[in-house]
C-alpha cells in the first residue's frame, strides 16, 4: 500500500472523521426533508385521524352524510401505519396544532434514528 493510501486510511479511521461524516449525513437528510416535504394522501389521512384523536374522537376520520350536514360521523382509520397518528399527536400538541411542523419534526427524528441504526 502506498503512503498516500495509508494516510487516507488513517484519516478515515479517525473517530473525529466518523463524527463529521455522521453529522453531515444528518444535516443533509434534514435539509432534504425540509425542502422536499410532501404529506401525500396516506399521510393526510393519518393527520386527520391524529387531529380527531387529539380532539377526543379516537383515531378516526370525520365524515358527514348529505342528508344531515350538521352531524359528524367518525369512522375508525383503517389505513397503514396505524401507530403514526399516535406518535404524531404529542408533536402536534407540542407545535401548537401546526401539523406541518409536527410531521416534519417526527420525520426528522425518525431519519436521525435510522442513520444511527
Amino acid at each position: 500500500m502506498t503512503p498516500f493510501l495509508n494516510r487516507i486510511k488513517v484519516i478515515l479511521s479517525d473517530k473525529h472523521t466518523s463524527i463529521v461524516i455522521i453529522a453531515l449525513a444528518i444535516v443533509a437528510r434534514v435539509i432534504q426533508l425540509i425542502f422536499f416535504y410532501n404529506i401525500r394522501v396516506d399521510g393526510m389521512y393519518q393527520v386527520m385521524a391524529m387531529q380527531n384523536f387529539v380532539d377526543g374522537h379516537g383515531i378516526s376520520i370525520g365524515k358527514v352524510m348529505p342528508a344531515d350536514l350538521s352531524t359528524v360521523i367518525y369512522e375508525p382509520l383503517t389505513n397503514w401505519p396505524p401507530g403514526y397518528s399516535l406518535l404524531l399527536s404529542p408533536f402536534y400538541v407540542l407545535f401548537n396544532n401546526n401539523y406541518i411542523a409536527a410531521c416534519i419534526a417526527i420525520e426528522i427524528l425518525a431519519a436521525v434514528v435510522l442513520i444511527f441504526a
